[in-house]
């Protein structure tokens, strides 16, 4: 089994979160959130009947195992040019009021959109305080739509520059008729031979595996299959990786029995692991998030006290649009802002989510079993 330690940073204790994946990975991550929030932004596009095609990193998990790559940041879809008049004048405004970021890129104004959410700031980089001693980065959640054209010898091109096809050589015949494929529960276009360009654009996916973001590689082995590296980290996750906080243990958990009528609220000052605590040290059936920074961590405090009441305050634009996104996993949303809270309204009218959890089995409990992991 080859030795994945390089790809976590042993210097920071390793814990899962389904806002930002595991804690000390150096490599991007594919997130419960990002795959709740993909799934809202694919949903508006089949309601306005856009023809997209999957492609690039998505394609090449799907090739593997039909499955998203664990290391993957971003989706990567294109659009030919008799969509892009209707994407630009009708799908990108509806975007924008359900709450997402939506722009050009700066040097191919012409090639495309990036769409964003659960941004922590708008530095990529930017991390949160998990504990007192660790911080970690919130992925974002980031579709990338590439306008694509038909040359005169029937290739496809990427306008303006932007993306892997303006100058590679596939045939349009290649992409169309496209192929629906079943994707995290989905149906996606997909090229109609996207083998052919996987194969073309990456090579041999099924023996080598690159993990990399835009800046670097984190890991590059050749003539290994990939049920190799997704065993080895199966591995990891096992032995290494936590899914609770530092403060508290599985036995802590299991001895909480929550109160109804207790409520902790949040300071200022609380970072993840300080709000588990307080809410098991109180027995609290109920918790106040005050602070936007705070509304990342709704889906896990819903993944470890599945009954607990969560309220969320909303001070600014960006709480807003993160608790809009996330509201699968809140119960109730305040803001003393008039304008705010339509605003607020406004994003849940546009994203049309019901009021109700999503029950999944998520990856930690196929490993974990109820144990929830190396406590």
């Amino acid at each position: 089994m080859p030795n994945i330690e390089q790809l976590f940073d042993a210097s920071i204790s390793s814990h899962y979160t389904d806002i930002a994946g595991v804690t000390n990975a150096k490599f991007p991550q594919y997130t419960e959130a990002a795959r709740h929030v993909y799934k809202q932004l694919l949903n508006v596009f089949d309601t306005f009947d856009l023809e997209y095609f999957l492609f690039a990193g998505s394609m090449v998990g799907y090739v593997r195992n039909k499955k998203m790559p664990r290391w993957m940041d971003d989706l990567d879809l294109i659009i030919f040019e008799d969509q892009i008049q209707r994407f630009e004048g009708e799908i990108i405004p509806y975007l924008e009021n359900a709450g997402f970021n939506c722009f050009k890129p700066h040097q191919f104004p012409n090639a495309g959109y990036h769409i964003l959410s659960m941004q922590a700031s708008k530095h990529r980089e930017s991390g949160i305080d998990y504990a007192d001693d660790i911080r970690i980065r919130v992925p974002w959640a980031q579709i990338d739509v590439f306008y694509t054209k038909v040359d005169q010898d029937g290739l496809i091109r990427n306008l303006d520059g932007w993306g892997l096809y303006h100058q590679k050589d596939i045939p349009i015949g290649w992409v169309k008729p496209a192929k629906p494929i079943r994707v995290e529960g989905r149906h996606i276009n997909a090229f109609g031979k996207y083998r052919k360009d996987i194969e073309k654009q990456y090579g041999d996916v099924i023996n080598n595996i690159m993990i990399s973001d835009h800046k670097q590689v984190f890991l590059d082995l050749r003539d290994t299959h990939w049920s190799v590296i997704d065993k080895a980290l199966d591995a990891y996750n096992k032995a290494h990786v936590q899914a609770l906080p530092p403060s508290i243990s599985t036995a802590q958990l299991a001895a909480y029995t929550p109160m109804v009528d207790t409520q902790y609220s949040a300071t200022k000052s609380d970072n993840f692991d300080t709000i588990i605590k307080a809410i098991v040290d109180q027995n609290a059936g109920k918790v106040l998030l005050r602070e936007a920074v705070h509304i990342f961590w709704v889906m896990d405090l819903k993944r470890l006290f599945p009954a607990i009441h969560i309220t969320v305050q909303l001070h600014n634009k960006m709480a807003a649009q993160r608790a809009a996104h996330l509201y699968a996993f809140i119960d109730v949303a305040l803001a003393e802002d008039i304008e705010l809270k339509a605003l607020f309204d406004q994003y849940l009218q546009y994203l049309n989510i019901p009021q109700k959890i999503r029950q999944k089995t998520p990856w930690y409990k196929k490993i974990w079993g109820n144990n929830f992991g190396t406590i």
